[in-house]
């Protein structure tokens, strides 16, 4: 399954059958009221339509698959509740406006919400404070002029409305700073695409994320934070072999030369490093796996390492020439 995990171009047949492996996965994580096969039937759709989806992992694909059913969203269907995107070799499941919104009005707590972008022919005003009070009115000519900002506003069953307005300017420096489709400039981002549409799902993200209104609101706000970024999103999935979820999370530390030489100077296999994020990972398993060496006579990690730095879940991890992999980095660690 490892080395199917990191193959390109998969074919319709082989992706179906692999896909299939992971149908109690998917099962076990969509809502009660979602049907399990649906999900599935979603996802081979989307791949046979998508060629670029063709060319990710296996791997980086089911997962996208299964946190989609962990939100209960549908991908890539009329309800435009979230998309799979591809970013090279790496599928992430991006939610979408509409998405967000329908993980929100399923709080108890709320009774309605909304995002619209402001222009410059409207009436519009607002305020903050204990008083807090904010109006909006247009007509329905097309002379609205050019955008200004968008709002997010959350009415609540019980107490008064929320919201959070944000300005054009912050609204472009979180796309030029998030989106890593925008920065490479792919006319298929949905900011070339649906830019109003990202307008409102920016600020209501934003209005959403200290809201605080159920779990897998906040969950959908941090997967689609990852997703802007195009990097693999946090695995859900099963997986056996640590070293292909450690290549495809992070590639740009798996194409240094050290590494592999490193590895089979200490007569180790030449495949990617990464064991501080196997120890992570694997923390709960009960047999644990050394860094290096064997499982009755592990080797201790030398006082001195250098080389590439492997950064993941914001813990810092460095490459050790001696052992031949990485080892997780200290603030009082020495390197040279």
């Amino acid at each position: 399954m490892a080395n199917e995990a990191i193959k390109s171009k998969l074919t319709v047949r082989q992706f179906s059958t692999d896909l299939a492996k992971y149908e109690g996965l998917i099962s076990r994580l969509v809502p009660k009221y979602f049907p399990p096969e649906r999900m599935v039937q979603l996802a081979i759709s989307c791949f046979m339509r998508t060629p670029a989806l063709q060319q990710c992992t296996f791997l980086s694909i089911v997962n996208s698959v299964a946190i989609a059913a962990q939100l209960g969203l549908e991908f890539n269907s009329p309800l435009q509740h979230s998309y799979l995107i591809p970013y090279g070799k790496i599928c992430t499941l991006q939610p979408g406006y509409r998405g967000l919104l329908h993980l929100a009005l399923q709080s108890p707590r709320v009774h309605n919400v909304s995002a619209h972008v402001v222009r410059a022919n409207d009436a519009f005003s607002f305020t903050y404070g204990t008083h807090g009070e904010l109006t909006h009115e247009w007509g329905i000519a097309d002379n609205r002029g050019d955008w200004l900002g968008a709002y997010c506003l959350v009415r609540y069953k019980d107490g008064d409305p929320s919201y959070l307005v944000m300005s054009k300017q912050e609204i472009e420096d979180i796309r030029d700073r998030s989106s890593q489709a925008w920065r490479n400039g792919k006319q298929d981002s949905p900011w070339f695409t649906y830019p109003d549409e990202m307008r409102r799902k920016t600020v209501t993200r934003r209005h959403l994320k200290f809201e605080e209104l159920s779990p897998l609101c906040s969950r959908a706000v941090g997967y689609d934070e990852q997703a802007e970024s195009g990097k693999m999103q946090t695995p859900i999935v099963e997986i056996e072999d640590y070293s292909v979820l450690d290549e495809q999370m992070n590639p740009e530390a798996q194409v240094d030369p050290k590494v592999e030489q490193a590895r089979k100077e200490a007569g180790k296999p030449a495949e990617p490093g990464g064991e501080g994020l196997k120890q992570r990972l694997k923390a709960t398993a009960k047999d644990k796996i050394p860094i290096f060496g064997t499982k009755d006579a592990p080797v201790e990690w030398p006082d001195v390492f250098d080389g590439p730095a492997l950064v993941w879940n914001g813990e810092r991890y460095e490459f050790d020439g001696e052992g031949g992999n990485y080892r997780k980095v200290e603030a009082a660690c020495p390197t040279k």
